[in-house]
This record gives structure tokens, C-alpha cells and sequence, in this order.
């Protein structure tokens, strides 16, 4: 099997990550969500500091223009050097250790196996303009995930909540057809919170931009809060206490959030009945397909939550702030 080359990081906290090289597409390097390879506890890096792609000779290695240099065996680089297997090249405060692979590039990133429910789960999103917002809290392994994914993403934060939370922070990322990063979030990701799916047909910057109104919101009191949307047991709680002017500010132009949790997932619709503006009569939508089941099931009359009326409930409100 052909053998290709990547960079395998080797000391810091994100030791054991892998770079995969191609030719004539160089992986950038940096502190930032806007190099493709982030790293984001560095805070030697700049923000998009070095990057690195296969040669005809091995790997070529070029400095950005960084603040701290690239630097091998010691010397500081002067804007490239070619590098062979078994050599090491610090970048900022992080060691990085050229490395064969019998692994195909191809194969770095690999549909995995699902299960029955996992399909149907997979299917359901892709029924539409398919978008996450994955929390990478909730697991150490959705940044690699995305850096590997060769998708278009972002932080939802910004300034320095962007660079200080960075490793922590939920990200939107643009899923335009299946992919091995779809199935991996879906079997990595089951029943684990690691985020929310939407279909909406903007572009990705809209998109972001809607998002970010909710990362806080404001209560009746006043006080301004962070809203954890994008976790799915709390989008699922949130959303039956909206009114129908909350709940058309928040979906905005989404037509669909999905979510999944306790072995069930779940597809949120917009409130139906009442006129434009009306604050009551009208009900949250969520269809829910169990684990185990191959057919749809919707809330009855009687379950389905009704607007909650309490005047201390927590209001969104959209906020521009630089988190």
C-alpha cells in the first residue's frame, strides 16, 4: 500500500493530531479558527502562523510572516524549509514530527459504520440544506473531527472569546452532502450532546450571523445570560416555552432544527395555529422517531406543550455581542 506523509504532533495538548499532507495544497497552521488546522492553546502561534504541504523532496514548511518564527534543529527558518521523515520543526510552543503513514490521506477521514437508527437519523437530516453547531466541550475529539473534515466552519464567537474559548467554543459547520465527517458526528456524537443540526437555505455567513443573536439572552429581569442553544437537551426544553413571536424571532430562516438525545431524535417545527403576532393558541411542532421504530410520532393534543404563560420565563433577545 502507498505510503503518504503527515505531520504527527508531539508535545503539547494536542499531542498525537495529525496533519495530513497533499501536494499542492498546503494545510495552514495557527492559533485561530482561521488557519485549517487550529491550534488554539498556543498562544505563541500567530494567528494563522505556518503552513505545510507535500514536495517533490517531502515536505515544505513556510513561515506566514508569524511573530515567533519556525524553527528546526534550533534555527530559526527564513520563509521555508523541505523537510524528510524523522525530522522535527517547532512551530510556536508546539513540536511537530514528520512521519510516513500507511494509511491513504483518503482513509484519515472514513464513513463509519452506523446502525439502523443512526441511518434513519442520517437520512432525516439530509432532507434538507443541512448545518451543526457542535460544541467541542462536550468532547475533545469534534475539533480534530472538523480540521479533518475539509468542510467549510467557524467558531461562533469572536474577538477574543474566539480565542480564548477556541479549543471549548461551538462551531458551525456547513454539511452540503453525505460525507465520512457526517457519519463520524452521528456515531461519535450519539447521545452524547455534542450539538444540533438545522436546514436552512442561506448562505454560511447569514447563517453564522442569525446564530449569533443567541448566544445570550435577556430575562424579564434584565439580566443578560449564556445561552447554550446548541445543546440539544436544552433546545428540546427551550423551545415548547416559546410564544409564536419567540419562536419565529429564534427559527428566523431555519425551517427545521434537529436534535438528538436518549436514543431518539427529533425534528422542531415552527409553531402551528394562530394568526401572525399572536401570542397564544399557538403550538410547538416536534416529531420524534424512537430509536427502534422505522415510523413518524408526533405529540397528541393533550401532550404537546402549550405557550407558557409565566411572565418571569426567559425571553429571547438577540444580542451582538463579541463573544
Amino acid at each position: 500500500m502507498k505510503k503518504h506523509r503527515y505531520l504527527h504532533t508531539a508535545t503539547g495538548p494536542y499531542s498525537g493530531r495529525k496533519i495530513a499532507l497533499r501536494p499542492r495544497q498546503p494545510a495552514t497552521i495557527g492559533r485561530s479558527h482561521e488557519a485549517a488546522y487550529a491550534f488554539f492553546t498556543d498562544q505563541h502561534m500567530s494567528r494563522v502562523h505556518a503552513s505545510a504541504a507535500l514536495s517533490v523532496t517531502g515536505c515544505v514548511v513556510r513561515d506566514l510572516n508569524s511573530t515567533n518564527g519556525v524553527f528546526v534543529d534550533g534555527q530559526r527558518v527564513d520563509r521555508q524549509i523541505f523537510l524528510q521523515p524523522g525530522q522535527q520543526v517547532r512551530i510556536a510552543e508546539t513540536v511537530f514530527l514528520l512521519a510516513d503513514s500507511p494509511i491513504p490521506v483518503e482513509e484519515i477521514l472514513k464513513p463509519a459504520p452506523l446502525t439502523p437508527a443512526q441511518q434513519q437519523w442520517q437520512q432525516a437530516l439530509l432532507a434538507g440544506p443541512l448545518y451543526a453547531v457542535l460544541d467541542a466541550a462536550q468532547s475533545d475529539r469534534i475539533v480534530p473531527l472538523l480540521q479533518d473534515s475539509h468542510l467549510q466552519y467557524q467558531s461562533l464567537y469572536e474577538g477574543p472569546a474566539a480565542e480564548k474559548l477556541g479549543n471549548v467554543a461551538p462551531f458551525l459547520v456547513h454539511i452540503p452532502e453525505p460525507c465520512p465527517f457526517l457519519s463520524a458526528a452521528i456515531a461519535e456524537g450519539w447521545d452524547k450532546a455534542w450539538g444540533i443540526f438545522l436546514h436552512c437555505d442561506l448562505s454560511f455567513p447569514l447563517v453564522r450571523k442569525h446564530l449569533r443573536h443567541f448566544l445570550t439572552v435577556e430575562t424579564e429581569g434584565g439580566n443578560k445570560l449564556l445561552f447554550r442553544f446548541y445543546d440539544p437537551r436544552i433546545l428540546a426544553a427551550f423551545l415548547p416555552t416559546c410564544d409564536r413571536l419567540q419562536e419565529e424571532e429564534f427559527f428566523g430562516p431555519v425551517t427545521k432544527f434537529l436534535t438528538q438525545d436518549e436514543g431518539a431524535w427529533a425534528i422542531h417545527t415552527k409553531l402551528e395555529g394562530g394568526q401572525a403576532g399572536d401570542q397564544s393558541g399557538g403550538r410547538h411542532v416536534s416529531h420524534t422517531e424512537p430509536a427502534n421504530t422505522g415510523s413518524w410520532s408526533s405529540p397528541s393534543a393533550d401532550k404537546a406543550a402549550a405557550v407558557d404563560d409565566d411572565p418571569d420565563r426567559t425571553r429571547v433577545h438577540r444580542s451582538r455581542g463579541n463573544s
